[in-house]
């Protein structure tokens, strides 16, 4: 409100009716937006941060800073079947080296060999892929 609108009789002191019909006549003077109508300049404000916003994530993904969940699940969903795979064939690789022998320390040792060069593959491979999909999703969205 503006300097002086308010009727004073003496400092820090206003006269009750003179000051209720000065806010009255500034609430019908304010211009007041009906009620189911928006404003114009609220909602221009909305769509701006919204559009601020989704600006944000695409230049996000295009960056490669985030990855569509999809994308995120197809990555996970082919590295663990991978992983299973290998463990899984583990037994057939190794059970004709084992028929023969008949002490712990042998089969331990060809045992943790196997799974020290099963996750030396997948690591290898993983880094591949990494390397591989550096430029993928980076298209302009």
């Amino acid at each position: 409100m503006a300097e002086d609108v308010l009727p004073k009789e003496e400092r820090g002191r206003y006269p009750l009716i003179p000051v209720v019909r000065a806010y009255i006549a500034h609430l019908k003077a304010t211009p007041e937006i009906p009620v189911g109508n928006l404003d114009p300049a609220q909602e221009r404000a909305r769509k701006d941060r919204a559009l601020a916003i989704s600006a944000e994530i695409k230049n996000d993904i295009a960056t490669g800073r985030v990855v569509l969940i999809d994308d995120a699940i197809t990555i996970m969903t082919g590295g663990l079947s991978r992983v299973r795979n290998k463990i899984l064939s583990l037994a057939s690789r190794v059970a004709p080296r084992l028929v023969m022998q008949r002490e712990a320390v042998p089969i331990r040792a060809l045992l943790y060999d196997e799974l020290v060069a099963i996750l030396e593959e997948l690591s290898v491979e993983h880094d591949v892929q990494r390397l591989a999909g550096d430029g993928a999703g980076r298209e302009a969205a």
